[in-house]
């Protein structure tokens, strides 16, 4: 975690996908439950869990393919709430602590439209967290002095162009993350943008649901 006195003050965006919902785990468990694996019969949900973040693909359905044979359309599970539920606290722990603070322009982003993911608001008990999704880069520069915290490539090499202030939080859990700040030299580049604030954070160490 870190120190709530370094978030943007103009507001908090959390990435759904893998700060707040680890869909591929998810589906993972889905068909370790259903005996549809044989692979995941014989693995333990915390070893599954370790693979998921040892993932070097951030497409978790590269992951599901390559460890377990098993073929899904990432987009036909934008739909599944079994697939695209909550399964970390991070969120709930930071959301909470932000609006006790009274720091009330809280964001879920996620790359593409999900129902879950915008219903999943209500889960947190109080009124103020909003859903966005698509265009993060707009987002950002309509709202500078935010705070964005993601685990995303994608997301990441966006905001390295924006030029309004903000402070990114980046989620070092999943291999991916940490293999692609490497190969490019990002924590560097990051750090020398003077309009960028960069911070790093652990979902997995606030617990899973």
């Amino acid at each position: 975690m870190f120190s709530l006195g370094e978030i943007g003050e103009a507001g908090m965006i959390i990435q759904y996908e893998d700060l707040i919902s680890m869909t591929g785990y998810n589906v993972a468990k889905q068909f370790k439950s259903n005996n549809l694996s044989e692979k995941l019969a014989g693995m333990s949900i915390q070893d599954v869990l370790a693979s998921y973040l040892d993932r070097e693909d951030e497409d978790y359905s590269i992951w599901l393919h390559k460890e377990f044979n098993i073929d899904i359309n990432p987009d036909e599970m934008l739909s599944s709430f079994l697939s695209m539920q909550p399964n970390l606290l991070y969120s709930y722990k930071v959301f909470q602590a932000s609006h006790k603070e009274r720091k009330d322009n809280l964001y879920i982003y996620s790359d593409k439209y999900s129902k879950i993911a915008e219903e999943c608001i209500q889960s947190y008990g109080f009124k103020g967290v909003q859903y966005i999704y698509g265009d993060i880069y707009k987002f950002i520069k309509e709202h500078p002095n935010s705070t964005f915290l993601t685990a995303s490539t994608k997301s990441i090499d966006i905001i390295k162009n924006v030029d309004a202030p903000i402070c990114l939080v980046i989620c070092d859990d999943y291999r991916y993350t940490i293999d692609h700040l490497a190969k490019h030299k990002l924590d560097k580049e990051l750090s020398d943008k003077e309009n960028i604030f960069l911070r790093y954070t652990s979902v997995i160490s606030a617990g899973v649901i």
